[in-house]
């Protein structure tokens, strides 16, 4: 919905011919081997998202605003809404306003093929894949033990500092530190717990009309509760946009990539 951005985010003409964020996304999945795309829309972005995609071979969940709500329930309500439409024993999420690289895009389509019987992935980047070269962003840090997922929690002002990669708190973090920008992989038993989780969310959050429930802290909270989750690593480059002035910064670095 791009609030930060102040409109569609997703839209964005970030690519080096103008080519929108969603639509270079969308790209990169069928090029990495996936051949079934949903786009999880609302009323204030159908419009827009259909008229960037309208050449590609994409379908349309809908995540509506419950009645009595302000916003809609959050990135867990709209995996499930995609979920729904694709009808397969397995999916993989991404944000529809990060360009993550095909090569990221295969390591998860591989996941799915792997004989694995966790509940799902989380697919990691190396954090100094994923910084601009200036201003302070928030990440995900990844505890991993093993070939194994026990969480994440969030490093906040997260920014290169000459040679250094440093936190707010001015903490140094390694350059291959692990950390998770919301590209995951869910098998039908994910799913299914997902599904629970979601359903006793909102039972307990029935008076609340702007709480949402994130991705993120659901996955630790399957954690928590015993459910698998695999750690898989790529090298590739994440590429995001948050501010209307992150657009020419993208567009350069995606210029850079053809070069």
């Amino acid at each position: 919905m791009g609030s930060r951005f102040g409109g569609v985010k997703p839209v964005a003409p970030v690519g080096p011919r103008g080519e929108a964020l969603i639509a270079i996304a969308v790209e990169q999945a069928l090029t990495a081997g996936f051949d079934d795309v949903v786009a999880v829309v609302g009323p204030a972005t159908e419009g827009p998202v259909r008229d960037v995609l309208h050449s590609l071979p994409v379908r349309y969940a809908h995540q509506v605003v419950a009645m009595g709500r302000l916003r809609p329930w959050g990135t867990v309500d709209a995996v499930l809404c995609a979920a729904a439409l694709a009808g397969t024993t397995a999916v993989v999420v991404a944000n529809g306003d990060d360009l993550y690289g095909s090569a990221a895009l295969v390591v998860a389509r591989d996941w799915i093929a792997s004989p694995s019987t966790a509940a799902g992935a989380a697919v990691l980047f190396e954090v100094a894949r994923t910084l601009p070269p200036t201003g302070a962003v928030s990440r995900a840090v990844a505890v991993v033990v093993g070939s194994s997922l026990r969480g994440a929690y969030e490093e906040r002002d997260v920014q290169l500092d000459g040679g250094a990669i440093r936190t707010g708190s001015g903490v140094e973090l390694p350059a291959n530190t692990l950390v998770s920008m919301n590209l995951w992989c869910l098998r039908a038993h994910g799913l299914d717990a997902l599904r629970q989780h979601h359903a006793a969310f909102v039972g307990a959050h029935t008076d609340d009309p702007l709480v949402e429930d994130g991705l993120p802290t659901a996955v630790n909270e399957l954690i928590g509760s015993g459910l698998g989750f695999d750690a898989v690593v790529t090298d590739s480059k994440w590429h995001g946009v948050t501010w209307p002035d992150d657009v020419d910064r993208v567009r350069r670095e995606l210029l850079l990539d053809e070069s």
